[in-house]
Order: structure tokens, then sequence, then C-alpha cells
């Protein structure tokens, strides 16, 4: 757990100066704004914002230094503070975007991109292919989901069809 050994810093050059010790340790904004940097034993400086949501005390890293800035890091805290006034978690947000991210990269989507640019291009006569890759594949996602072929594409297939 990082300690508070009373190190406060400014400036960007202050921050600069603040050198690694055998423990991780923290060192806060003079500002009081509840920005901090957590400067690691190996040299790594992480920028997070500490505040309270709900009566609890929660934490959100924004970033490493030097990738950003003293400067940069205030922002992204001033930011955060005026979620936090809407009450909004910048947190639990943090967690919701990257978790849409990461739903966003699914199979279906490859396998709609795949079909639009490859298989309604490239084949005479897609309808089988797309048949199988609808039955075979993606009948149903995960979610409940309609399949992979879209109404619409179904109605169009026949034009390719002999």
């Amino acid at each position: 757990m990082p300690t508070n050994n009373g190190y406060t810093f400014g400036t960007d050059r202050e921050v600069l100066n603040l050198k690694p010790q055998e423990k991780i340790y923290t060192a806060k904004d003079k500002s009081n704004n509840g920005l901090f940097l957590e400067i690691r034993p190996n040299g790594r400086k992480t920028w997070a914002y500490r505040y309270t949501f709900n009566a609890k005390q929660e934490k959100l890293t924004i970033g490493r230094y030097p990738d950003l800035s003293l400067k940069d890091a205030r922002q992204a805290r001033d930011e955060a503070a005026n979620q936090v006034a809407k009450g909004i978690s910048p947190q639990q947000q943090k967690i919701k975007e990257q978790q849409g991210q990461l739903e966003t990269i699914l199979f279906r989507a490859y396998g709609e991109r795949y079909t639009k640019e490859v298989i309604l291009k490239d084949r005479a006569n897609p309808e089988s292919m797309l048949m199988y890759l609808n039955k075979a594949l993606l009948h149903k996602d995960l979610k409940g989901k309609a399949p992979l072929i879209e109404p619409n594409l179904r109605r169009n297939l026949g034009k390719w069809s002999t």
C-alpha cells in the first residue's frame, strides 16, 4: 500500500525531481484537489485521482508520467471531478467504457465485416456461403441477438441467385 510521506509538488520540475525509494510512496498536488502521483521503486510514476463517491473513497488511475504532463493530469482530474459533481463515478465510467470497447470487438462484428467486404464482393453467388455462416456459426450469438445476415441483406441476395 502506498504511504504518504508528506511529499508535494506544484510544478513539472518538482514532479521530475521526485526519485524512487525502497517502497511505493505518493506525492500530493499542492492545490489539494485529490490529484497525486504514485512513485514506485522501479521509477514508474503514475497519476491518480482520489475522491469520495457515495460515502466511499475511490481511486481513478489517470496515466503515467511523463506520458501525461502535470497540466494534462490536472485537466483530466478536473474532468473527473465534474463527473463526480454530476453523480457519476469516473472509475465505474472508465470500466464501463473499457467493457464497451471489448464488447464491440466480437466475432459477430468480424463476420459482418467479412460478409460485406469479401463474400458479397468476391463471390458470384454468395447465397450458399452466407447460409453456411448464418446457420453453422452465427445462428444466435451469446446475447440472443439476431443472426449475422440481416433481413435486408437476405432480400438483396435474390439478385445473385441463379
